[in-house]
């Protein structure tokens, strides 16, 4: 659980070799530039080291060239321990270095990051000091863990934990939908009902008339202009997630769930975005786009035998019912 390097390798570098291997250095600092000789000789601390110290402390053994010329390994229990542990904060002055022996951790693929507020300075300082260990030896700490005091009585602490992908892909949400503001309350009672993923993105976008210089969007309905303009005052409902019965490991039908927002959608007189996976139909989707104007145009200009359909290009390439199906029931 050690990786060996000479002169001038960066973070970057190490972490570059190292991460696809599933390892990572056990002091990892967030400077990509920075040299791991240069730390040696320095200092280094993140936010790993509530677990293992200051880099130094992860140093299994330095290689250094000393003033009389001669090549010695020190570690911290050979005859070069006062060397090992002065090396440290010493900026170059007691010999060049021309390796170092480090050590490394065994890392999942990714890693889970919960943000927590906090109001009241000695709320935070408690919990930081707990979730530190600092009060207990016996405390399960988390694997990564700062805080950002944002005021005297405002802090947000960031806690990471190593985790594999939680969940198939089959199982995460990821859309944006442009809706009529005028039923905002009803996107997001939809949301909770099919979802329940928070938090939600929404953001208002105009949607205009322009009359008979149409694109796939159809004009906004009377209804959904804003009083004396020629443009509805629309918004995106953005959800990324994972939904509640997933997240609780109960059965959870993907294509189920999509058709019916997709239905809900139609109805609205909004559009979803179509980097997604679309479950409707042809007629279902020609029927939520205004394809009037591409069609002439893609007759016009040749583009019928030499690119596929708007429809073709988006619909899921795999047969997504039965995949849905397969992977309906969590493990």
């Amino acid at each position: 659980m050690t990786i060996r390097v000479e002169p001038m390798v960066s973070v970057g570098q190490a972490t570059a070799f190292l991460v696809p291997r599933g390892y990572t250095l056990a002091v990892c600092l967030e400077v990509a530039e920075a040299t791991l000789g240069g730390l040696a000789m320095g200092v280094g601390m993140t936010t790993y080291s509530h677990k293992v110290g200051l880099y130094q402390e992860t140093i299994v053994a330095y290689e250094m060239v000393l003033a009389d010329g001669m090549l010695v390994r020190v570690t911290r229990d050979n005859e070069y321990s006062d060397l090992y542990y002065t090396l440290p904060w010493s900026h170059g002055t007691l010999g060049f270095l021309v390796a170092l022996e480090l050590q490394i951790i065994k890392i999942k693929p990714h890693v889970k990051l919960e943000y927590i507020p906090v109001k009241g300075q000695k709320q935070y300082c408690d919990m930081i000091r707990d979730l530190s260990g600092a009060l207990d030896k016996h405390r399960a700490t988390p694997d990564y863990l700062e805080a950002t005091v944002f005021s005297k009585e405002e802090a947000v602490i960031m806690v990471g934990k190593f985790v594999d992908v939680p969940y198939n892909e089959q199982y995460k949400v990821f859309q944006d939908i442009v809706l009529p503001m005028t039923h905002l309350e009803d996107q997001i009672d939809k949301c909770a009902e099919l979802l329940d993923v928070y938090p939600i993105l929404v953001y208002p976008c105009r949607l205009y008339d322009h009359g008979p210089h149409r694109g796939q969007l159809r004009p906004p309905r009377k209804d959904q202009k804003v009083p004396g303009t020629n443009y509805g005052m629309f918004n995106d409902l953005g959800v990324y997630g994972v939904p509640k019965l997933v997240r609780e490991k109960k059965r959870f039908d993907a294509v189920h769930v999509m058709r019916e927002l997709e239905r809900f959608t139609a109805d609205m007189g909004g559009y979803p975005f179509l980097y997604a996976d679309t479950f409707m139909t042809r007629k279902e989707f020609e029927e939520m786009f205004d394809l009037t104007a591409y069609e002439q145009v893609r007759h016009k200009y040749n583009a019928e035998r030499a690119f596929p359909h708007l429809y073709d290009k988006i619909k899921p390439e795999i047969d997504v019912v039965k995949v849905g199906k397969q992977y309906m029931d969590p493990l």
